[in-house]
């Protein structure tokens, strides 16, 4: 149920510089703002695009391999802590997104994942109506110049291009051992998706990340987009049914506001749901308690957080030719980027990850549960950069499982009065229902894997975890100290039918409120894939074009 509360307040917006009203507003600059944005000023609306980081891409975001330095750049991305994980032995993790142009597009692993038709197909149940995997195919080949030998299914004139990792010693032996558990080799997932093992598709080309920056230069009319950057979203300005303006911290921190007639949302799944609940929108309890006056209430904001928890073997390789090799022979690395620099295959045109399976949790299940990696570096964290930082001394390579659909939800809220800029997140990891016995599943899965002959033709021994983990309960101590986010957040203002229980329409329009909309991960109430960011740049697609149409 929608309710509104009485304003007491008159909004008074300060006029901008030039005076401009503007025909929308897009709030973030990451993979849903920069494709909303554009396609928006492409159909002649006046548009701001705003966005709290920097107007530019560093080297380490342009370069595939630069993904782990990217994450640790301070003035581009955003690091929030989560709460103590009950189950990871009150660990408080990290999550990682990215602030700044390109969003976390310009620091993600790259891997470009459609997702499961059957996933798309659920959102039915969900009071969500033409989500259909058909009914977004379209806007998924609008996303995609796919650089390999593809179907018909797969785009061929889009901004963003998608590359396939090419074969080497460490991914034949990944398939050939799945080839022996009973899993089939596929050529495309993005076409046919199925279980089977793949070699991974990347929004890359040879030399250099594909982020959703692109579509401000291959899409967008640039006499129609502005920009604001370096200037933080604080709060909607919200008055009968309406936004009125949104306010704006600006780099020499004084407050702008600016007006328009539309307003969307692409903050991702953690900042959305603060700055509605920053703007008196949300659960009427967690605004009052931050010490702000609700405004508009729907009680699902900040509610129904799904993401990915991985848990990771590592092994020593008996040969070179892992990203641990560049740190440790200045002549490989001088080949590698040789090989780089002339444009042939390269790990420092890869994230260091080549290989995946999507793999059922049962022999003859229609679709996959599981996602299981293969990346040519090992070490202590996944953030490790080089080896002060826990990259391993020897060659190496690891697994990574997770579950697809976790049946866990938390959430994010704003801080209590006085910590109100603080997002709290309770990630509520493996507490669902069956998810820790799913997670023992994968783990069963990589030591089958291992256990192959093939790859244990290219390993040496396994380093992590140290020792035999034979046992239910020394699988579930392994994974409380070692478990990871796949920095996979979704479902904080997820579509539904009603707003009992959700908090956008299908058209991605907050209900009750008719002219501000949410473009991005935060409205997908399950994981309709393993990775989100193709989903993401189809969803921004998929609901501008229908703004757009219904003008």
């Amino acid at each position: 149920m929608v309710r509104q509360f009485a304003d007491s307040f008159t909004i008074q917006l300060h006029e901008m510089s030039n005076g401009t009203h503007f025909d929308a507003i897009v709030v973030g600059a990451g993979s849903a703002g920069c494709v909303t944005a554009s396609r928006l000023s492409a159909a002649g609306l006046r548009t701001l695009l705003l966005e709290a980081g920097p107007d530019k891409l560093s080297f380490w975001q342009r370069l595939p391999l630069g993904v782990g330095r990217a994450l640790k750049d301070s003035a581009r991305t955003w690091v929030d802590e989560c709460e103590p994980a009950g189950r990871l032995s009150g660990r408080k993790l990290e999550w990682h997104a990215g602030r700044g142009l390109g969003g976390s597009s310009a620091v993600n692993g790259m891997l470009a994942v459609r997702g499961d038709p059957a996933l798309y197909a659920q959102l039915a149940d969900y009071g969500i109506q033409g989500w259909s995997y058909d009914d977004c195919l379209p806007y998924f080949k609008s996303i995609e110049t796919v650089t390999f030998s593809h179907g018909s299914t797969r785009g061929g004139s889009g901004p963003i291009k998608v590359s396939k990792i090419p074969f080497d010693r460490f991914s034949l032996a990944f398939h050939a051992a799945f080839n022996a558990m009973g899993l089939e080799s596929g050529d495309d997932y993005n076409d046919t998706y199925k279980s089977g093992v793949y070699q991974l598709q990347l929004t890359a080309s040879r030399y250099q990340r594909s982020d959703a920056s692109r579509y401000l230069s291959l899409v967008a009319n640039r006499a129609k987009l502005s920009f604001a950057f370096e200037s933080l979203a604080h709060q909607l300005l919200v008055q009968e049914g309406r936004v009125r303006g949104l306010r704006v911290l600006t780099r020499e921190g004084r407050e702008q506001d600016y007006s328009a007639d539309c307003f969307f949302l692409c903050l991702g799944a953690v900042r959305t749901p603060i700055i509605l609940e920053r703007s008196g929108i949300g659960h009427p309890r967690v605004i009052e308690r931050a010490g702000l006056k609700a405004r508009h209430e729907l009680v699902s904001v900040g509610a129904n957080l799904k993401d990915h928890v991985m848990i990771r073997q590592t092994f020593e390789s008996r040969y070179a030719g892992t990203v641990n090799n560049l740190f440790l022979s200045r002549g490989f690395a001088s080949v590698q980027a040789a090989r780089y620099l002339a444009g042939n295959y390269s790990l420092f045109g890869t994230s260091s990850l080549v290989s995946t399976a999507f793999v059922p949790l049962s022999p003859g299940d229609h679709s996959p549960r599981f996602r299981v990696q293969l990346g040519l570096a090992s070490a202590e964290g996944r953030l490790s950069t080089d080896l002060k930082t826990g990259i391993d001394p020897f060659p190496g390579f690891h697994f990574g499982v997770y579950d697809i659909s976790p049946s866990a939800a938390g959430s994010v809220h704003l801080g209590t009065t006085g910590d109100e800029r603080r997002c709290v997140i309770e990630n509520n990891y493996l507490e669902g229902d069956g998810d820790l016995d799913r997670l023992k599943q994968g783990f069963a899965l990589l030591d089958d894997l291992a256990s192959e002959p093939a790859m244990r033709e290219v390993m040496r021994c396994r380093t992590r975890p140290g020792g035999e983990v034979s046992t239910p309960e020394e699988a579930a101590r392994y994974f409380a100290r070692s478990a990871h986010t796949c920095w996979h957040p979704v479902g904080t203002c997820r579509m539904g039918s009603s707003p009992a229980d959700s908090v956008t329409s299908s058209s991605g329009r907050v209900h009750g409120i008719d002219n501000l909309f949410i473009h991005d991960a935060s409205i997908f109430p399950i994981h309709t894939s393993s990775n989100t960011n193709l989903p993401v740049m189809m969803a921004a697609e998929k609901l501008s074009a229908e703004f757009l149409n219904a003008r």
